[in-house]
């Protein structure tokens, strides 16, 4: 069964899309795919290559599972329009969250996976500037329906020779993919935009932040523009001594950027406003944009060393996630951390796997109503945080020279994790979409998707 076909007979709860990206040595990469949730929970990986074919996983006891990817998968052809039929179709008829994880010691970063029904026909890119093809930027994009036109129109010039600010095509079938990179500059702000839903992630092959130090793979999956926010709370992250790296990325002409109370920037579509953290951070624009978060390297940050990772808005969190902190194998990663930031009315709700959170060290974020911290939990663990009110949480991991970066989830995309007791009201999309399978499927389905998805406000879904 092809891609296109899978995608629309299964209407799982939270199937998701992987692909990986160029590290430091592909020859010596370790591809890690985490699929956590309920024990028990089934599922089955394909890919239009063949190499998984309705390869079934089940959760195990602990409440996740560890799939080996080969290294045959990684995206590596950046020629022009260079079409990969690598990625991988991740599905289950329960709820399932997703991490991908490349790893090539002592280079290592993680990407939550998105749901499907959170993916969207149009993006910002973000990415680190690249210092020359060892350091380079890099997105990439994948289709999951046929005949998909994807149009994208780079910042900087590309490796395979399409010009700056040039639209250019290029369309896929569901499954397939393409890679593009630039050596010289920042892939940061560049459009990418697609008659129907795709999968967008980005990065940079290997690189360092701040210093000419130690280097690392950056790598997160992209959120579409129409989920994007205009209120963050950014909780500083563990080690972290002269702050972490915030992008902010506007989608809209004329976008004011206040931080902290003062206006910072008035930035175009496709520009952006960076800053570094000075302790937890409360940013507000007047128009929605992205927000990326990157850690620095290891002789600025204390540990670690560069990672990615987008940021949910702050009205964009949960109350519950269901997490796990991954025990990468011939890593330096001995440390992982979750940072979150919590509206400060909830702070003695916190509670990690039943137990309840010390947060008297987490610190007020001025004018924002939050306040935030970090927590240390053990490489292995599958866990349930949770709170009376929605938060915002991040995971990263450290070691000497090594580190990974990632949210938990988001409203829009919640995986595995329980419904929020603090619930939006449905979009008109989503009453769209059952309307759909109610034809299609019947009263039957439709009852399962609604208690999963009613609460959610879903704003972009395949159908």
């Amino acid at each position: 069964m092809t891609l296109a076909a899978l995608l629309f007979s299964s209407l799982g709860f939270a199937d998701f899309i992987a692909v990986a990206h160029n590290g430091a040595d592909p020859n010596s990469s370790n591809i890690t795919l985490y699929v956590f949730g309920e024990p028990g929970v089934t599922g089955a990986i394909n890919s239009n290559d063949g190499i998984f074919n309705n390869t079934a996983f089940t959760i195990g006891v602990d409440g996740y599972v560890e799939i080996v990817v080969p290294k045959s998968q990684i995206l590596l052809n950046a020629d022009a329009d260079s079409i990969e039929q690598k990625a991988l179709l991740v599905t289950s008829n329960s709820p399932i969250s997703g991490y991908l994880l490349n790893q090539d010691n002592p280079t290592t970063d993680m990407t939550y996976l998105l749901d499907l029904e959170a993916l969207g026909t149009e993006y910002r890119v973000v990415t680190f500037p690249s210092l020359n093809v060892n350091r380079a930027a890099q997105m990439s994009i994948t289709a999951t329906v046929d005949n998909t036109t994807v149009t994208v129109v780079p910042n900087v010039d590309l490796d395979s020779g399409q010009p700056a600010g040039v639209p250019f095509n290029v369309v896929l079938d569901a499954g397939e993919s393409v890679l593009y990179i630039a050596s010289n500059g920042t892939l940061t702000g560049s459009l990418v935009s697609a008659d129907n839903p795709i999968a967008v992630f980005s990065g940079n092959k290997h690189l360092y932040i701040g210093t000419n130090s130690a280097f690392d793979h950056l790598f997160t999956q992209l959120p579409p523009t129409s989920q994007y926010a205009t209120t963050y709370v950014i909780p500083e992250t563990e080690f972290a001594n002269e702050g972490n790296l915030v992008y902010v990325v506007a989608n809209t002409d004329n976008t004011e950027v206040t931080l902290n109370g003062a206006l910072v920037a008035t930035i175009n579509a496709g520009e952006f406003y960076q800053f570094d953290t000075t302790s937890g951070d409360y940013l507000t624009t007047s128009e929605p944009v992205l927000v990326a978060q990157l850690l620095k390297s290891n002789i600025i940050a204390g540990d670690g060393d560069p990672g990615l990772t987008f940021l949910p808005g702050a009205d964009q969190g949960l109350d519950t996630y269901v997490f796990f902190a991954p025990d990468v194998m011939d890593s330096n990663i001995e440390r992982h951390y979750l940072s979150i930031a919590i509206p400060t009315s909830a702070l003695a709700s916190l509670t990690l796997n039943g137990a309840l959170v010390d947060t008297s060290g987490f610190v007020s974020v001025a004018g924002s109503g939050f306040s935030y911290g970090n927590v240390q939990v053990p490489a292995g663990m599958a866990g349930l945080i949770e709170a009376d009110e929605r938060f915002i949480a991040t995971l990263s991991g450290y070691g000497n020279i090594e580190s990974y970066f990632t949210i938990l989830g988001t409203s829009n995309s919640p995986g595995a994790s329980p419904l929020s007791k603090a619930t939006p009201v449905p979009s008109l999309h989503f009453y769209s979409l059952a309307l759909a399978v109610l034809g299609l499927l019947g009263l039957g389905l439709l009852g399962l998707a609604i208690r999963r998805r009613i609460c959610l406000g879903v704003s972009n879904t395949i159908g």
